[in-house]
């Protein structure tokens, strides 16, 4: 199972369904922005902590049933989204006075963390970092396109690829990758053991991978 990790508006969803179209592999496309509408909220506003943490369980939620639905249907298969994302993005919420007095919420946010590394170990084998490099365009009911907090998630991604908790191997394509040809070719690269295997499988099928 693969699955890309990045900020918003960094092409992840492009290269994705690229990716699974080129090897012939189910594509999981995740939505936090439709979770934030289903909840009746505004992916650009920001919430209180308590609520904050609510909305990303909610997402959290979302995904794995998603994640769980692709991995009946076929062994390897992409995702736009891990829980790495979500761990980074309820980090980034974080200033020394969001927590100050309130220790149950502070327990809580890290309980949410620890839930996503699990997570992650659990559906992914595989994790590819893509870093911001490409244009940045605003989109309608998407978190603001903000070069700095762009930034901050993918610093935030990067560290938490590091923790020792995760299990799944992990992998970053470099910033001057801005082309989808060389992007495709990098998640390639770092899966290169899964696509043999499933190459064999498809094989053995009769299907062609074009």
């Amino acid at each position: 199972m693969l699955g890309l990790s990045g900020s918003h508006r960094t092409g992840k969803t492009t290269l994705a369904m690229e990716f699974a179209k080129r090897y012939d592999i189910p594509f999981v496309q995740t939505s936090a922005s439709a979770v934030f509408e289903l909840l009746g909220k505004d992916p650009k506003v920001d919430y209180p902590i308590e609520q904050r943490i609510a909305i990303q369980e909610a997402i959290l939620y979302a995904f794995e049933r998603q994640y769980a639905a692709a991995a009946k249907m076929a062994p390897l298969w992409i995702s736009d989204r891990t829980p790495i994302d979500l761990a980074s993005y309820m980090l980034a919420d974080v200033q020394r006075e969001t927590l100050a007095g309130n220790p149950a919420a502070a327990q809580h946010l890290l309980d949410y963390v620890e839930r996503c590394l699990t997570a992650t170990n659990q559906w992914f084998s595989t994790v590819v970092l893509v870093q911001p490099g490409i244009a940045l365009v605003e989109a309608p009911g998407k978190a603001p396109c903000c070069p700095v907090n762009i930034e901050h998630l993918n610093a935030l991604q990067a560290g938490l690829l590091l923790n020792e908790k995760l299990h799944a191997r992990h992998f970053v394509i470099p910033r001057r990758y801005t082309e989808l040809e060389s992007r495709v070719q990098a998640v390639a690269s770092a899966t290169v053991n899964a696509l043999n295997r499933h190459k064999e499988q498809m094989a053995l099928a009769g299907i062609r991978i074009h």
